[in-house]
């Protein structure tokens, strides 16, 4: 399918859409968008213009595809694999999101308290300012005090996102999406489960479809002819010994004779060395309880205190166990405003022989969104991952 339209400008507005043969931006789950161009550069504006100048410079992409429009703001991240001809020059742009060259850059050395997403959000406003675009779709339930030892903001981000939980125990993922322009999400896996994709109020899925004659295969978003099966169960043994399955382990609450059965918490085939973390470091908080005033003390405690409770170990591995089925689906007709940490229905057959256990619910865990120069336009076809715990 061909975008409507396709504009790629750097700095100050400088057209250079005609150099462009291939561009791939992606996303994912697990970080923020980024991306490649593939210039042919026949009229030396690597030497005259961009070569010269040792600064960081900006690249905007934006496209029109089923009236969606997309708008994209990058840095350009370094050059590589320039073959020089004689009259031209081939090369390749790497491209970066503002957003983690900001939190790549911020050292951070400062003390923040709270729920796990309240920190994020003010490590994150901190970083990239007042105007800064970051949805907060699930709240967490973790909470604590976070000393930052003077470490990059992208790191501490990611070790808050790492620890934290929501109300149904499950884990945390902090990303942004291709047809968001920019906005960066929190959020829950539980959250991106039953989030699905919707068009016109309706789900949208991915399904296989063989074209057949006086039916071309036009127009048809989602359909996909190539699935692969990138894993299912790979590694189970290592996984099993690793303890994403472990031994169930019960609470008994001494004060309400009550038994509450937690998930498991993992058996492990490492050795775990948990340090004692000094309580010089945190404070003794006084509030106020109730209307008569009554003053309620409190010893702060480390936002990563809980780690080894077991639901903490088992929203983490659950995580892990979303791995256990890897679906590729390549040369997608393209989903205008689709974005990965969405739920997708998938149908990959409808015969006996092709009919598989593996149809049904997927999170979409990446995007690889691809144009390719074709002499009257720009080809757009997506690639995606999905991913689910067991078939």
């Amino acid at each position: 399918m061909n975008v409507e339209s396709l504009k790629v400008t750097v700095m100050d507005g400088i057209d250079i859409t005609n150099l462009c043969t291939d561009i791939t931006l992606f996303e994912s789950i697990n970080g923020y968008v980024k991306g490649s161009v593939q210039v042919l550069d026949g009229i030396n504006f690597y030497d005259e213009v961009f070569g010269i100048l040792d600064d960081l410079w900006t690249i905007q992409i934006s496209f029109v595809y089923e009236e969606k429009e997309c708008t994209n703001d990058f840095f350009i991240n370094g050059v590589h694999n320039m073959k020089i001809k004689k009259s031209e020059k081939e090369y390749v742009m790497n491209l970066i999101s503002p957003v983690e060259q900001a939190l790549k850059l911020y050292k951070l050395n400062e003390v923040y308290s709270g729920t796990s997403h309240e920190i994020v959000g003010n490590i994150f406003t901190e970083c990239t300012g007042p105007a800064s675009k970051l949805i907060i779709n699930t709240p967490a339930i973790s909470k604590g005090k976070y000393i930052v030892p003077n470490i990059s903001a992208r790191q501490a981000i990611a070790n808050v996102v790492n620890a934290a939980i929501d109300a149904d125990n499950t884990g945390f993922y902090f990303f942004q999406r291709l047809f968001e322009d920019g906005v960066t999400r929190l959020m829950s896996l539980r959250f991106m489960a039953t989030n699905f994709f919707l068009s016109g109020g309706n789900k949208i899925k991915i399904y296989n479809y063989i074209p057949k004659a006086g039916n071309p295969h036009i127009n048809n978003q989602g359909s996909c002819n190539t699935f692969i099966q990138d894993e299912y169960k790979m590694n189970y043994i290592e996984k099993l010994a690793q303890g994403n399955w472990g031994n169930k382990i019960h609470h008994v609450l001494l004060d309400k004779t009550k038994v509450i059965k937690n998930e498991p918490i993992e058996q492990t085939i490492n050795e775990i060395t948990q340090y004692k973390i000094s309580d010089k470091l945190y404070d003794i908080n006084e509030v106020a309880d109730g209307p008569a005033g009554k003053i309620t003390r409190y010893q702060q405690k480390s936002l990563f205190s809980n780690i080894y409770d077991p639901n903490d170990v088992a929203s983490i591995n659950m995580k892990k166990r979303l791995l256990n089925v890897v679906l590729k689906a390549k040369k997608i007709v393209p989903i205008g405003g689709v974005g990965c940490g969405l739920s997708i229905n998938v149908e990959m057959g409808e015969g006996d022989k092709s009919r598989a256990i593996g149809d049904g619910n997927y999170v979409i865990a990446d995007i690889n969104h691809i144009f390719s120069w074709e002499g009257n336009g720009y080809n757009y076809q997506q690639d995606m991952t999905l991913i689910r715990e067991m078939a």
